[in-house]
């Protein structure tokens, strides 16, 4: 048993608890390191984790009704469905000093298409993947962006998956076959969203296209205005009930109003396709086995150099100090999350060294007990407990005599 510290009290009164005592009694409780512990955190005053800890909790209580919506249609195997039903339930977060700036260290994930919690992580690793090739697009090649969203009106679920298409052969027809356009476009990335409206009932898919143009584009003869965009897409789509298509310049910043962010976004909005089984399962067999993502030219050249790691010098290094480990599990009965411990993150081998041991105590208190003690209350919600040094060990049977091996003589 780890030993606590006690602080000093007048004869006669009941010896004062501190935090220290609290954090030492927990790490015994957990099978942390107690080296590892740190004060309890004052997370309310954490407002940026706080509403960090919030969008996760959002997305894990749709992905639940995701989860009905799946199993009442059948859609995914068994062992698919089981990932589907744990992804999200443990979160491991590295936090800073001032407990502003967080970083998802660790996590169970499914990679099911239409999971929130997947789709977010999936969307952030695009967003920054998208940025750096900007960057390098735009220092090494000289190149500057614009974001293009190519829409048309709202169809029918029915209409949906042939639209899809109808959208995808237009776009492929507009930059090779269209001169004006193959004269500007030096790359692009072509994302697919699909919205749904709750009120008409239809469904809006559109695509987004982040294009790399010469810095000149702006000022030559081969600009082309909102209008045009418009005349070819009209011509494309044989569709002359159309009417816009945004054209905007494009930053390679992550933040809302970049490029990056536009391309990197959801494939489609959890509060869509959360809607409703029916809503839910239209998406589904929407978006099944397609592309959702696709490159040309420079951008497809150099999302290759960076899968390679050849854009190391366009990715700024995160020089956070992380100094707390903090994690949470996901409680189905009361739909939140619950904080597991909290330890000092003071190091990359310290943080990976408490959790391996606290793994290893509990893939024990998982054995089934073979004993004929009665059964131990689950102790998953708190840790595991340290063995009682009180419990006298069983005496070790002794080998009978046929068991012992012979000596062989010596020649």
């Amino acid at each position: 048993m780890a030993k606590i510290i006690t602080r000093g009290s007048k004869k006669g009164q009941p010896q004062k608890r501190t935090k220290i005592m609290d954090i030492q009694e927990e790490a015994v409780k957990t099978g942390i390191p107690a080296s590892l512990c740190s004060e309890p955190l004052d997370l309310e005053r954490a407002h940026e984790f706080s509403r960090t800890m919030e969008g996760y909790q959002d997305r894990k209580l749709k992905q639940e009704k995701m989860q009905k919506y799946a199993e009442a249609l059948e859609l995914y195997q068994e062992n698919r469905f089981e990932r589907l039903c744990e992804c999200g339930d443990y979160l491991r977060f590295l936090l800073d000093e001032e407990k502003e700036k967080a970083k998802l260290e660790r996590a169970n994930f499914c990679g099911i298409r239409l999971c929130p919690v997947c789709m977010y992580k999936k969307s952030r690793k695009e967003g920054f993947k998208i940025a750096v090739v900007m960057d390098a697009i735009e220092k090494k090649e000289g190149k500057q962006f614009i974001m293009v969203t190519f829409t048309a009106p709202n169809v029918k679920a029915k209409d949906l998956q042939n639209e899809i298409k109808k959208y995808n052969d237009a776009f492929r027809y507009l930059v090779q076959k269209v001169p004006e356009v193959q004269k500007i476009c030096k790359g692009y990335i072509r994302k697919l969203e699909i919205t749904f409206n709750e009120k008409r009932g239809d469904y809006h898919p559109h695509i987004h296209v982040l294009m790399a143009v010469n810095k000149s584009y702006f000022k030559d003869r081969t600009y082309l205005s909102s209008d045009k965009w418009l005349h070819f897409w009209r011509r494309v789509m044989r569709d002359d009930t159309i009417t816009q298509v945004d054209v905007r310049k494009a930053y390679r910043s992550i933040n809302k109003k970049s490029g990056a962010y536009e391309i990197s976004k959801y494939v489609a909005i959890s509060n869509d396709y959360t809607y409703s089984q029916k809503v839910f399962e239209v998406f589904h067999w929407a978006l099944k086995g397609r592309r959702l993502i696709t490159t040309s030219g420079l951008f497809k050249d150099y999302f290759e150099l960076f899968e390679k790691g050849d854009l190391e010098e366009f990715t700024k290094k995160d020089e956070t100090y992380y100094k707390y480990l903090i994690s949470f599990d996901w409680k189905k009965a009361e739909s939140f999350y619950k904080k597991r411990y909290t330890g000092l993150a003071k190091n990359d081998s310290d943080a990976v060294a408490a959790e391996a041991e606290f793994e290893a105590n509990r893939l024990k208190l998982d054995q089934p007990d073979q004993s004929d003690q009665p059964d131990q209350p689950d102790q998953l919600l708190t840790g595991p407990e340290l063995p009682n040094p009180t419990k006298s060990e069983q005496p070790r049977p002794q080998e009978s005599p046929e068991s012992t091996p012979i000596p062989k003589s010596t020649p």
